[in-house]
């Protein structure tokens, strides 16, 4: 009689019952499976396991991994690495070149992440045919915040905020426009989850479930939540005191005295903010092994470090940065490297309102974004804009209210409307004003 271990080719071999209890006698049965459950929780948080971590449990009795499956169930998914392997692995496989080249084609984001760092596909990296439905694109279930996310909880970030994107206006609007499905007791899935907190531990476990159950790899830390092409994101809030980043953080000295942790914990908190991540920002260890300093690649940090930071926003010197409020788009595809060190494709088709410039940059709230972003001028065009009737007002259109102007975010029940306006730097909600589109 045996039980099976996976090998790391990722066949069977056999462990006998003997060899069953020798493991037994040589250590602790249950310190063998209370390590399983610490490899488990590293695996559901999305970090990375060392090679001996890896052979460890490669390494373990069946017996023992279904014995820690069946206590654990329903406390947290618990997934065996090799399984994990094995998805991948049939990931990549269903990944013909037809497919990958129409993924690419589908995609404005996918098609910026090709031209200029292409080697976060040459792995399937982070996205997933084997999830798609049929008649629809590839992109659509794009999903690479998990990364992030597992790096920004290291560096001590808990919680967040879910923001809806710009594919629909709420249930309850006269006008009501809207893809997000599920709905839930009347009320679409990311109207449901709108403004809501996000505890990000959370995010990744419920993350690896739905991969569990619907048989894909790498989890969708975002999709999770709601459905197949979503705009929407989680602004991750930064910690508010350095003692509120963990010792193990990435920079802190894992040997260092309390007090010299925490002077590098003070210079690690000095550079961190909220942080809002979505489907297409990237964090891969592809990326940084190439060569960041590529043309189209924009690193904000070298703008952002010489400013000053208050709560969650930036102020600029005013000697330095004039407003300059006007519709725009982006002209020419680039990819936004963040000052916290994580990537985000920026395509020709998405348009906003620019904020202020210095001649060099410009600050400019784009609406498939939903957010300000400080981006090269030399990107950034003015467009023409012509008025429409209010009736067929819809997200990222423009409102002007007497002399200011913003752009709309989604129309909220009873028409009232949540919209950006630069004036103020804010997300407010009107009630009426002067509707107009992209010419």
């Amino acid at each position: 009689m045996t039980t099976s271990s996976p090998s790391p080719a990722g066949k069977g071999a056999s462990v006998s019952v003997e060899e069953n209890d020798r493991i037994k006698e040589s250590i602790s049965w249950d310190d063998a499976k209370a390590y399983v459950v610490n490899i488990y929780d590293k695996i559901n948080r999305g970090l990375p396991l060392e090679v001996y971590e890896e052979q460890l449990l490669q390494g373990f009795p069946q017996e023992l991994i279904d014995e820690v499956n069946r206590e654990e169930a329903g406390k947290a998914p618990l997934v065996r690495l090799q399984q994990l392997r094995e998805q991948e692995i049939a990931t990549e496989q269903m990944m013909s070149p037809e497919e990958h080249q129409k993924f690419v084609q589908t995609s404005p984001e996918a098609m910026v992440l090709n031209t200029f760092i292409p080697e976060v596909f040459d792995s399937n990296a982070f996205f997933s045919i084997s999830t798609s439905r049929e008649g629809m694109d590839p992109a659509a279930f794009v999903d690479a915040s998990i990364n992030t996310i597992a790096y920004l909880m290291s560096l001590g970030y808990v919680s967040g905020m879910w923001m809806t994107g710009p594919e629909h206006n709420a249930i309850g609007a006269k006008h009501p426009h809207d893809v997000c499905s599920p709905i839930i007791d009347g009320i679409p899935v990311c109207d449901r989850l709108d403004a809501s907190e996000i505890i990000l531990e959370d995010a990744l476990v419920r993350a690896t479930m739905h991969a569990n159950q619907h048989g894909y790899y790498p989890p969708k830390a975002i999709l999770s939540y709601s459905h197949p092409n979503c705009k929407c994101s989680i602004n991750c809030w930064a910690p508010s005191t350095p003692e509120e980043i963990p010792d193990s953080a990435p920079g802190v000295p894992m040997f260092g005295t309390p007090e010299e942790r925490l002077y590098y914990k003070q210079h690690i908190h000095k550079n961190l903010r909220d942080f809002q991540v979505d489907r297409w920002t990237v964090l891969s260890p592809i990326v940084y092994e190439s060569e960041s300093a590529k043309a189209g690649i924009f690193n904000q940090y070298s703008v952002v470090r010489g400013a000053q930071v208050y709560g969650e926003r930036v102020r600029f010197a005013k000697s330095e940065w004039k407003e300059d409020i006007k519709p725009v788009a982006v002209k020419e595809g680039f990819i936004i490297k963040s000052e916290m060190g994580m990537y985000r494709p920026v395509p020709n088709t998405y348009f906003g309102l620019q904020v202020e410039q210095n001649g060099e940059h410009c600050r400019v709230y784009l609406g498939d974004l939903g957010r300000v972003i400080i981006a090269p001028l030399e990107k950034i065009e003015e467009i023409n804009i012509k008025s429409v009737n209010f009736s067929e007002i819809d997200s990222n259109m423009y409102i002007k209210v007497d002399d200011t102007i913003g752009i709309v975010i989604k129309v909220l029940a009873e028409d009232k409307i949540l919209c950006y306006v630069p004036d103020l730097d804010e997300r407010i909600i009107i009630e009426s004003g002067e509707i107009f589109e992209r010419v």
